[in-house]
């Protein structure tokens, strides 16, 4: 599932606090350099990433994001006054964020088409 870091980091901050740790055992072996949203997507649905099997999974990696989101949210060890707060913010920000980061790649797509045109 597209995001499940996401997921993770949100369950574990619903726990509680967290520790500094100074040292870490893990860490990233591969970084991308993502050309655009449409070359992330064309990774997600290759048979090499193997990320979903359903449709939706393949062209809308991000429609379970919000669900898992919220279900994680409504499990978590918190007042109810507080998860619907959390679930208002979650649900305003969201889309905000998505449409922005579709209008900065639009933008710079189009920043591109204007480089090349303007170099030739």
């Amino acid at each position: 599932m597209v995001g499940l870091d996401l997921c993770i980091l949100l369950g574990l901050a619903l726990r509680g606090d967290f520790i500094h740790c100074t040292q870490t055992d893990w860490s990233r072996r591969e970084f991308r350099d993502e050309n655009s949203y449409q070359h992330k997507l064309e990774r997600y649905r290759s048979t090499e990433y193997g990320l979903g099997k359903s449709w939706l999974a393949k062209h809308i990696p991000l429609a379970q994001l919000p669900l898992r989101i919220l279900g994680d949210l409504f499990e978590a060890d918190i007042a109810f006054s507080q998860k619907m707060m959390i679930a208002v913010i979650l649900c305003n920000s969201l889309p905000v964020k998505y449409a922005d980061r579709q209008k900065a790649q639009a933008a710079g797509a189009l920043s591109s088409v204007l480089t090349c045109q303007h170099l030739h």
